[in-house]
C-alpha cells in the first residue's frame, strides 16, 4: 500500500512514468520560456508547466517526500521569484536609467550556441517563474494534505492564516497534533 494515500497500491510503474513526465513537461516549459521573449510564452506559463510537473512527481511520491527531494520549500522560492522580478525593475535606478529600463546583451559565435541574446526582461520572466512554480507546488501540497485529512498548514503557519475564535475542520475531526506535524513547509 501506498504511505501516503493507503487506498492506493503501491506500483513501481506510475513513478518511473511521472518522473519521466517530469522531465518531458520541464522540457516543454525551458521551450516556453525562452520563446515568450518574442512570441506568446514566457514565464507564468513556463511556472505553469513547471508546477504540473511538480504535481505529477507529488502524485506518484508524496508532497512530503517531493519536497524533501528538492530540498527548497516553496514559500522560499515564491521569496525568491519576487526578489528578483522586483530588484529587475528597481535595478536599473541603480544605474543611473529609468525604471523597469530593459539591457540587452548579445554574445556572438559561442560554441555550440552561435549567437545568444541575454535581456533583463528574461531574469524578470525567472522571477515571475518562481513565483508561479512556488505558488502552485504549495496549493498542491496544502490540497494533498486536506485530502488525507491533515491540516493543511503546519502548526507554525496556522496561526498566521486563521482566525482566534476559527474552530478547523481538523479538530472537529480529532486529527492529532502529530499528524500535522508530518507535514512541514
Amino acid at each position: 500500500m501506498n504511505e501516503h494515500h493507503p487506498s492506493r497500491p503501491e506500483t513501481p510503474i506510475f513513478p518511473a512514468v511521472a518522473v519521466m513526465v517530469f522531465f518531458f513537461i520541464n522540457l516543454i516549459a525551458i521551450y516556453l520560456f525562452f520563446r515568450g521573449h518574442d512570441l506568446p510564452g514566457g514565464g507564468f506559463i513556463a511556472g505553469i508547466a513547471s508546477g504540473l510537473s511538480v504535481v505529477v512527481l507529488e502524485l506518484a511520491f508524496g508532497s512530503g517526500r517531493v519536497q524533501q527531494m528538492f530540498g527548497l520549500k516553496p514559500s522560499r522560492l515564491m521569496v525568491i521569484g519576487l526578489t528578483l522580478a522586483v530588484g529587475t525593475a528597481f535595478a536599473p535606478w541603480l544605474f543611473g536609467l529609468d525604471f523597469f529600463e530593459h539591457v540587452f546583451w548579445k554574445f556572438k559565435d559561442l560554441p555550440l550556441f552561435g549567437t545568444v541574446k541575454i535581456n533583463t526582461p528574461m531574469f524578470f520572466d525567472l522571477g515571475v517563474y518562481l513565483v508561479v512554480v512556488g505558488i502552485t507546488v504549495k496549493i498542491i501540497s496544502m490540497l494533498d494534505c486536506a485530502s488525507q485529512g491533515l491540516s493543511p498548514f503546519p502548526m507554525h503557519e496556522e496561526d498566521r492564516f486563521s482566525a482566534p475564535d476559527e474552530v478547523t475542520i481538523e479538530s472537529a475531526l480529532g486529527t492529532s497534533a502529530d499528524q500535522r506535524e508530518e507535514y512541514k513547509d
